[in-house]
């Protein structure tokens, strides 16, 4: 069986100095994508796993936080490091397929300076890994879903998977290793997996029969959970194994750590979960607290982690490490670059007044939600939500007034805008206007809509109305008298539209499911844009006629330059669904979303690439953007910008310094250019799979990215 394996040895991707995040976290901090595992090497150092491809080091017990970025947009599982330096990351990927639609598999990092830079060393398309464990900087394992378990002998330099005999749909959940030799796997769908030749060949351990978690504490003592709770302990370095009864109440388990034969830890997933520890070597589980804990790591009896939470007692009180609100968020509206809210679920309201570095909560704990807000001056906002809700404040929030609430009502208001203090519009099930400043609010008719979700103004008469359709698609509305009339002027029976801006009476466009479209006479006519397909996005905006961005419900950002004659999409900094954006110029920005997530943005929304150890004696004269997507299969799409005119050579090189193709060797204005790779060399052949450098030369400088290309 041939098996789709690359091994890329020594390549550093990405690294943390040479990539630029577009977007910065501001809430919660210092992050708000899931944690999935945890490792630490003494009290001080530890690092977890994390999404976006993302790793979180303190070195300090976790009084502070760094995000180490692997540059792959890999949602990592498992993560374990062998000392400060040392230290392997494991997870699955997602890379868009030639013909359409995605495919997956999974990659390990490593990192030989405690994760400031980290290398790929493997991407496996047949297997997207849930555990990596190793021994020393030599001996390691990782699996996950899939029919092989990987192992090494030289630190990952090389990779070899292993087929074990399970059939069906086997995931391999953990591994432990006592020794070079001997180990254990289990997970989904596999009975215990046993090695005595370093994961060379695995045989099945029938006596075990339905685990989910292996774990040993030293080469003698070993544990096995079930998914219905059941325990299974070794005391012979798995000779012999008893129990299997129902012992832990709950089904899932999540992590399982113990840091001698008696003294051990359990998080168990599902509803009636939490932590549970045991005092007696497995015989015996006491539930410590409710809720899905995560990975575990203890140092000792007391004092450990227990997913993001640190706890100095054993696991009965969790100090959660994230700071600020995880209240899903809807919308946000900056006045300036000071000067902003958001708003949420059960009617949250938080405002900042020094551009998002700080937030006070000013409303929370209402029956509804709210999904819009707009703010008319420094003192008067307004937002709307579900069951009809209508709050309003007058003194910048320091009170907030609910003007209408109807608790029973299944309707919802899902925006509201102003274009000037007496002028306003609200859309939902129908649609509100007011001339007097909200004292009174009229009925304007209800479209024949299913939802509207989306309302814009540029002036008091020329409007627009984007929503979904009673029976599915999507459509576009206009008025130009003020809303006394509505016309239908798109529609389409397929993709359902949620974001609607204009730039001014004739510059539009629409975003919604995997579709984009755009007018340039005030929606006379709109056509759809190439490379909008955002599995579904939930707001657009345009900060000029060329520079746009909309948001998705992946954490996808889809960035244009061209006005959306095409679209690229952003290196994720979070896979949380993503809401509604606010800019107050072309550079200074925020984006909310859900689990509290507050980004900012200080270069429009956009990512560079940096290039340090380069001669780069004009720095300022031209900007070379990461390419997207990457890795890649079919094509990636690599954009730059210059300040001034003159030559413009980019060319692509493999590992080996040897030029694949000149993509770029001319002069070029100012301004921004983006070029596309179909992965194809000089002479037209395919490049093979594999890590490739693109430099651009402009100026006497240079600047270079890498890319990774799966066939």
């Amino acid at each position: 069986m041939k098996i789709p394996v690359i091994l890329l040895m020594g390549a550093t991707f990405f690294s943390a100095p040479l990539f630029g995040q577009a977007w910065q976290w501001q809430n919660p901090l210092p992050t708000g994508n899931p944690v999935n595992a945890v490792d630490f090497v003494d009290s001080l150092n530890g690092w977890f796993a994390s999404t976006a491809g993302t790793i979180l080091h303190t070195s300090d017990g976790g009084n502070s936080w760094e995000i180490q970025n692997t540059g792959i947009d890999v949602w990592f599982l498992a993560v374990d490091f062998v000392d400060v330096q040392s230290g392997w990351a494991a997870g699955q990927f997602l890379i868009p397929a030639p013909t359409g639609g995605t495919y997956g598999g999974g990659a390990i990092v490593h990192t030989s300076n405690g994760g400031k830079d980290w290398t790929v060393q493997l991407i496996d398309t047949l297997t997207s890994f849930d555990v990596i464990t190793f021994i020393d900087r030599q001996y390691g394992w990782a699996g996950g879903q899939g029919q092989q378990i990987f192992y090494t002998k030289d630190g990952g330099i090389t990779w070899k998977g292993v087929e074990f005999p399970i059939l069906g749909g086997p995931r391999v959940l953990s591994i432990a290793f006592v020794d070079s030799l001997r180990g254990w796997a289990e997970g989904g769908l596999v009975p215990l997996l046993v090695t005595e030749d370093g994961g060379r060949s695995w045989q099945a351990d029938t006596t075990v029969t339905s685990g989910t978690l292996v774990f040993f504490a030293d080469s003698v003592h070993g544990w096995v959970i079930g998914p219905l709770g059941q325990v299974w302990r070794t005391v012979d370095g798995g000779n012999t194994w008893r129990g299997g009864m129902d012992v832990i109440p709950g089904q899932g388990p999540s992590a399982v750590f113990f840091i001698n034969s008696l003294v051990g830890w359990v998080s168990i997933g599902d509803l009636d979960g939490g932590l549970f520890q045991t005092l007696d070597g497995g015989e015996t589980w006491q539930k410590l607290s409710t809720g899905v804990p995560g990975g575990l790591f203890f140092f000792d009896h007391l004092s450990g982690w227990v997913g993001f939470s640190r706890t100095f007692d054993g696991g009965r009180t969790l100090d959660n490490q994230r700071q600020g609100f995880t209240t899903p968020l809807f919308d946000v509206e900056f006045l300036d670059e000071h000067t902003g809210w958001v708003v949420g679920f059960n009617g949250f309201i938080a405002k900042t007044l020094d551009g998002g570095k700080n937030w006070q909560v000013q409303q929370s704990g209402m029956p509804f939600n709210l999904f819009g807000l707009d703010v008319v001056d420094e003192m008067n906002a307004w937002a709307v939500g579900s069951r009809e809700a209508i709050v309003k404040t007058e003194d910048g929030g320091l009170t907030w007034q609910v003007q209408r609430f109807e608790p029973d009502s299944l309707n919802r208001y899902n925006d509201v805008t102003f274009v000037d203090p007496q002028t306003g519009w609200i859309v939902g099930n129908t649609i509100l206007s007011t001339k007097d400043g909200g004292l009174t609010w009229i009925e304007q008719g209800s479209l024949q809509m299913f939802d509207l979700r989306d309302i814009t103004f540029t002036d008091v008469n020329q409007g627009w109305i984007v929503g979904a359709a009673p029976f599915g698609g999507g459509v576009i509305y206009h008025t130009n008298d003020g809303g006394q009339a509505w016309n239908l002027q798109y529609e389409n029976p397929d993709h359902s539209l949620r974001a609607v801006f204009f730039l001014n009476e004739n510059i539009g466009w629409a975003a919604g499911s995997t579709i984009i479209v755009s007018t340039k006479d005030g929606g006379a006519a709109w056509g759809e844009q190439s490379g909008g397909k955002a599995a579904f996005s939930n707001d657009i905006i345009f900060t000029d006629e060329n520079n746009g961005l909309t948001c998705g419900v992946s954490g996808e950002i889809l960035v244009t330059h061209d006005g959306g004659a095409t679209w690229h999409e952003q290196f994720r900094t979070t896979t949380n669904p993503l809401n509604a954006f606010a800019f107050v110029d072309s550079q200074i920005g925020w984006l909310v979303g859900w689990d509290g997530t507050i980004l900012h943005t200080v270069t429009g929304g956009v990512t560079s690439v940096q290039s340090p150890g380069s001669p780069d004696t004009n720095p300022n004269d031209f900007l070379l953007y990461a390419n997207y997507p990457n890795p890649f299969n079919a094509q990636t799409v690599i954009r730059y910008e210059m300040t001034k005119s003159g030559r413009v050579i980019l060319t692509i090189y493999d590992l080996l310094g040897r030029e694949i193709v000149r993509l770029i060797d001319n002069i070029q204005a100012a301004g921004v250019h983006q070029v596309v790779w179909d992965g194809k060399t000089k002479l037209g052949a395919h490049a093979p799979t594999g890590l490739y450098f693109y430099r651009l030369l402009f100026a006497g400088s240079q600047k270079t990215g890498k890319m990774l290309l799966l066939r």
